[in-house]
């Protein structure tokens, strides 16, 4: 468990920065640039994982 922590807490922050790194004039996905696309693919993957460490974290209390 005390490996999960640092593990999410890393894995927030990446998702955060991503988040914050999407450019203000957000538009549909026709005019996204490969590099947007794979940060919206990394964007959903962390937040899968986050979900599934949280869980992780909340059954071995």
């Amino acid at each position: 468990m005390s490996d999960l922590k640092p593990q999410l807490e890393e894995k927030v922050l990446r998702l955060k920065s991503l988040v914050d790194s999407r450019s203000k004039a957000y538009c549909s996905s026709i005019n996204s640039s490969e590099e947007d696309v794979k940060r919206e693919t990394e964007i959903d993957d962390l937040e899968e994982e986050i979900k599934r460490i949280e869980k992780e974290l909340l059954t071995k209390k």
